[in-house]
């Protein structure tokens, strides 16, 4: 299963009736290609969804706005300067 598969069926088959933003969220990041090529230099035990998601709202992310949703913003990097 791709990631995108992944994320695709967490919104459609566990989110969508307990948890509606977690449902859009993981559709926008199912159809998102910088947010797929992010998850993909996460170990695979930490590419879950609840995991990401769970994460952003502990973090104070936005959880009800996919079109806000930017998960680079909680991923430090190497190219990246300390703010």
């Amino acid at each position: 299963m791709t990631i995108a598969e992944l994320y695709a069926d967490f919104a459609e088959s566990e989110a969508r009736d307990e948890s509606p933003a977690d449902a859009l969220q993981g559709l926008a990041i199912s159809r998102d290609d910088g947010d797929l090529a992010l998850l993909r230099t996460l170990p695979p035990a930490k590419r879950q969804p609840q995991l990401v998601l769970g994460a952003v709202r502990f973090l104070g992310g936005p959880v009800d706005d996919p079109a806000a949703f930017d998960p680079g913003i909680y991923v430090p990097r190497k190219d990246r300067s300390p703010e």
